[in-house]
């Protein structure tokens, strides 16, 4: 599936979640990733693909409580990716403020200044089908 979108402005709270999710979500993953996230609205919903990862809600609650996050944070799907041919995950927690059109990317690296990117910019990100 090809998704095309454009960059939006984040509400900045994911970098504290995956700040204190980081080790956890790499041992599922297992990819060091960059705290924070790329939002990119596309005109299509994500679709949870059979290749997803799941992390389950008790790990992340554990996690969260031992950082001294209070949050209601349920399971989270990473689903991998292509950005600019580099390997990348949508993160789509189970409960999200999000619309289902927003895609967070995550990426071992500040994707938006490796590849000097502004609010506004298109992308396409590559899930397999």
């Amino acid at each position: 599936m090809i998704y095309k979108g454009n960059i939006v402005t984040g509400v900045g709270k994911a970098a504290r979640y995956f700040e204190a999710l980081k080790p956890l979500y790499q041992e599922y993953i297992g990819m060091d990733f960059f705290c924070g996230t790329l939002n990119v609205l596309v005109d299509n919903e994500l679709l949870i693909t059979e290749d997803a990862i799941y992390v389950p809600s008790d790990g992340i609650g554990i996690a969260l409580q031992e950082q001294g996050i209070q949050s209601a944070e349920k399971g989270c799907y990473f689903v991998p990716a292509k950005l600019f041919g580099e390997s990348v995950y949508i993160c789509r927690p189970e409960k999200t403020e999000h619309p289902n059109n927003l895609l967070e990317i995550i990426s071992a690296n500040k994707i938006k200044d490796k590849y000097n990117l502004n609010i506004g910019d298109e992308v396409e990100i590559i899930t397999n089908d």
